[in-house]
């Protein structure tokens, strides 16, 4: 099929589509012939063959395009035999089946979607098959009419449903249109919420286009407020952004990059940061808020004597977190181990640097004292119990069994 004959299809069923109207003017007289007449004789009769029918549409497209009678007498068609034309032609189309000439049932069927008539009515008229054949028509109506339509701001599932776009692959390149060509984009980056942007353009909540306006949304609107130091959960409602998830967390790790992390190195508490910025306390970024406070103003406090529970206390790090186990080992490798290693008991180092007696950094406590005064408290003769006593070393423990291999080892050289 040539593209003239294709050209004469779409131009038959946008008459059968839209009625248009043509204007029959005053011909002094003259009869035109019956336009029922000319749609028999033309297309109303005839094989299915492929060579037959293309030389009735020939006849047709001659007729409809030069409007001439035999004799040479122009004129235009009338609404009503523009019609009956256009109705015998498009009843004769719908008569090629896929079976007997498959070519020229795809090049009508792909016109015929071309021109926004529904994938699947297109395809039971002509008989197409479900699979590669049905993929064509339903690519050529996303990359045609219905991405035209979607790209005007039209809601994806009304023009899915209107073009009979089922959902998968085919519907999700119409939403991606919507979100990378059309309005959707628009509307989010200019801050509008992804919510209201879904519901506006009929993208489902859990597609990867929907996952798409959200990036739009925290690369964008959403995380500048962020960085100017709006409180994230204030922001991710504004923007329609689930309160769980990554795109919640790519928000709190903006804060935690900027005014949240600069609010503790600071001084400021990790809780009235996660207050002030949205930053839940069971959070990463609020795990990430503990270690700038370590790093930072908690750790130099401890690095300067203070107390690891003074610590915890001033800059909002619960008693029982990584953070606070890494506050209790600056206090073992500063101030509270140069106590032990200066004859201090452990129980005293861990009233003093509040270190609990059952923590990790209470044993290293003990291994100091072990491998310092404790040790050479029993090297020199002294009691295991009365060294344990002296320097906070529990009876049951592997400090004193350690004390105890000391001991042994005097008693033998001995």
């Amino acid at each position: 099929m040539n593209e003239n004959q294709r050209a004469f299809i779409g131009k038959v069923i946008d008459v059968r589509n839209s009625n248009q109207a043509f204007v029959l003017p005053n011909q002094q007289g003259e009869i035109v012939p019956s336009l029922y007449t000319l749609a028999a004789e033309s297309v109303g009769k005839g094989s299915t063959e492929s060579s037959l029918l293309l030389s009735e549409l020939n006849k047709a497209s001659e007729l409809l395009e030069n409007s001439k009678i035999p004799g040479g007498i122009q004129f235009e068609l009338s609404e009503d035999f523009s019609r009956v034309l256009s109705w015998a032609i498009f009843k004769r189309l719908q008569g090629v089946s896929f079976k007997k000439t498959p070519t020229l049932a795809i090049d009508i069927a792909s016109i015929r979607v071309q021109h926004s008539e529904p994938c699947p009515v297109v395809a039971k008229a002509h008989e197409i098959p479900s699979g590669n054949f049905m993929d064509k028509l339903l690519d050529i109506a996303v990359s045609g009419p219905a991405g035209t339509r979607v790209r005007k701001g039209e809601p994806c599932s009304v023009v899915a449903k209107a073009h009979g776009i089922p959902s998968g692959k085919f519907m999700d390149k119409l939403l991606d249109i919507a979100v990378r060509e059309g309005p959707a984009r628009k509307f989010v980056r200019q801050g509008g919420s992804c919510i209201d942007a879904a519901e506006k353009y009929g993208i489902p909540i859990n597609s990867n286009a929907m996952n798409e306006l959200l990036n739009i949304a925290v690369r964008g609107p959403a995380g500048a407020r962020v960085r100017k130091g709006e409180s994230c959960s204030v922001v991710a409602k504004a923007h329609g952004i689930p309160s769980c998830g990554r795109f919640m967390d790519a928000l709190l790790k903006i804060a935690v990059h900027g005014p949240a992390g600069d609010f503790v190195r600071k001084g400021g508490s990790c809780i009235d940061a996660g207050k002030k910025y949205g930053i839940p306390t069971n959070s990463n970024a609020m795990d990430e808020l503990r270690k700038i406070a370590v790093r930072g103003p908690a750790g130099d406090f401890v690095r300067e004597g203070g107390s690891c529970i003074d610590a915890a206390d001033k800059y909002g790090i619960p008693t029982y977190s990584n953070a606070m186990d890494e506050l209790r080992k600056i206090a073992v490798s500063g101030p509270a181990g140069d106590f032990v290693r200066k004859g201090g008991s452990c129980i005293d180092a861990g009233k003093k640097y509040g270190i609990s007696t059952n923590s990790n950094a209470m044993n290293e406590l003990r291994k100091i004292a072990v491998s310092g005064p404790a040790g050479d408290f029993v090297r020199k003769g002294g009691s295991c119990i009365d060294a344990g006593k002296k320097y906070g070393i529990p009876t049951y423990s592997n400090a004193m069994d350690e004390l105890r291999k000391i001991a042994e080892m005097v008693r033998q050289k001995n």
